[in-house]
């Protein structure tokens, strides 16, 4: 970038001083660079006194210099374990307000550069503008998917004004260093490659598989087409003049000069290639770039949800939804699941203080849809174990939270039934007591059968929910339910949750 002698009362204007603060940012705390440059970018936007080219310079200067703390920030928010619900906000609102405030400054500096009625900035800086923006707007919008948040409509319109103007300019194409020591890219490529992510029924996914899905879209982009031509193979649609994310075709929509349209191309054979060599070497490939060193069992299923979610046609569901309006009473964790089960199980008097109330919109054998007021509820996330009871039953359902949106007024979540009729039971593993919810636990054969000594040909198996801490592969435990000893041998996990893990066991039935 060039250097400015011009008269500005801002003090990054001043060589010195700019250099001091460009040279003191990286060794900085993420977060303390991220504030800090917050700030000034902040600033940066007030000062209608300093010309728009080195306005602009500032401010790619700044962005350069904090890039690499924003990328730590962020993957500290990523990877942390059992974060508090203050500490989790601190880490995501100082990612997601940086972000914000960088596409502020970005969009300051078109703005004004529109308004001249004048070039006043050169073409190949101002291409250098509108892929950084469309960068932090892309920044923007994943981190309010993080927290399962619709990102404002102007950002969208934001990216797609960006991208028209590039092909009007004849730019969109041309591939430039959007950032130092990062792989070349083009403004029609960044815009592909944010359309397609957030086609992805992020909604289903977590924080951390968001940002895989994210690494995975960059690697298959080769693969990927863009276009403005109908096309029956086509996908999804957007309107890149409107302020909406993309959208599946079910329909052909109206025809406008902004449509473009979106499809996976030969992306899905390259799924399946990248799937295939990770079963055979039992190891994600470098080449795939993910950010950091993740497991098969990490990486596979987002590869799946990927292969899913582009087909020309979604996998048809299970079971039959039915639309309801009813209310549901929920309680969430394992602790609060087992005491509830346990104290109904005893035939004591219900303890309500921990339920809360949701709206159950669609049943189906396999789970439920249900509005969510939020409010202060921030313990909902992908992947939460839940009790559910709907008004007028008699009994518990146990489920997991696979799908999570947020709105003005509320979330939506998508339940999925795992257990219609759990027991809550405490087990003696090697003398220490061990909580457990045994799911759907089958009917067993009757006492006199086990007293003759018949042998049993058929396996009998049962899923339960306990506590993380509390498995132990290869370790069985005895337990009594509804008068019955029963051993439970360990066979596999089938799921791990935050702080429990579902497992399949072998019942031995002792009496």
């Amino acid at each position: 970038m060039g250097w400015f002698s011009l008269k500005s009362s801002h003090p990054l204007t001043d060589s010195v001083e700019l250099k001091r603060v460009l040279e003191a940012l990286p060794g900085l705390e993420p977060a303390t660079a991220l504030d800090e440059t917050r700030t000034w970018l902040e600033s940066l936007v007030q000062a209608e006194d300093m010309k728009i080219e080195q306005c602009l310079d500032l401010i790619l200067r700044l962005d350069e210099a904090t890039l690499g703390h924003a990328r730590r920030f962020g993957r500290d928010y990523l990877m942390a374990q059992d974060l508090g619900r203050s500490e989790e906000y601190r880490l995501w609102n100082g990612n997601h307000s940086y972000w914000a405030q960088l596409v502020a400054a970005y969009e300051y500096c078109l703005a004004r550069h529109a308004s001249a009625g004048k070039q006043q900035i050169n073409p190949l800086l101002l291409l250098l503008l509108q892929a950084r923006l469309l960068h932090a707007y892309a920044a923007g919008i994943k981190w309010a998917q993080f927290r399962h948040t619709p990102a404002v409509g102007y950002y969208w319109q934001g990216a797609g004004r960006i991208y028209l103007a590039a092909q009007a300019a004849g730019a969109e194409r041309k591939i430039i260093p959007i950032y130092p020591n990062t792989a070349e890219s083009s403004v029609e490529r960044e815009y592909l490659l944010l359309l397609m992510l957030h086609s992805s029924s992020l909604s289903n996914l977590l924080p951390l598989e968001v940002e895989i899905a994210e690494r995975l879209v960059a690697y298959l982009a080769p693969q990927l087409v863009f276009t403005d031509q109908m096309d029956p193979a086509n996908v999804y649609w957007v309107d890149a003049a409107r302020p909406l994310p993309p959208s599946r075709i079910v329909r052909p929509p109206e025809m406008t000069p902004s449509l473009r349209f979106l499809r996976p191309g030969t992306a899905l054979e390259k799924i399946v290639e990248i799937r295939t060599r990770i079963t055979k070497s039992g190891a994600v490939p470098a080449d795939l770039q993910l950010g950091g060193q993740f497991s098969p069992q990490v990486v596979l299923p987002v590869l799946e949800h990927l292969a899913q979610n582009w087909q020309s046609q979604l996998p048809q569901r299970n079971h039959q939804r039915h639309q309801v309006r009813s209310r549901l009473h929920v309680i969430h964790g394992f602790a609060a699941i087992h005491a509830k089960l346990s104290r109904e199980g005893a035939g004591a008097g219900a303890d309500n203080s921990a339920e809360e109330t949701w709206i159950a919109e669609d049943v189906s054998l396999g789970g439920m849809g249900a509005e969510v007021p939020l409010g202060a509820k921030e313990w909902i996330r992908i992947g939460a174990l839940i009790g559910v009871q709907p008004e007028g039953g008699d009994n518990w359902l146990v489920g997991l939270i696979r799908r999570f949106s947020r709105g003005e007024g509320g979330g939506s979540v998508g339940i999925q039934t795992i257990g219609k009729a759990p027991q809550a039971v405490v087990a003696d593993c090697g003398g220490l007591p061990t909580h457990l919810v045994l799911l759907d636990l089958p009917a067993l054969p009757p006492a006199e059968v086990i007293a003759s000594g018949k042998l049993l040909v058929e396996i009998i198996t049962v899923d339960a929910v306990l506590e993380s801490s509390s498995f132990e592969a290869g370790i069985p435990m005895t337990t009594l339910v509804t008068g019955r000893a029963l051993r439970l041998r360990p066979q596999t996990v089938i799921e791990h949750g935050t702080d429990f893990v579902i497992a399949r066991f072998q019942i031995d039935i002792l009496s």
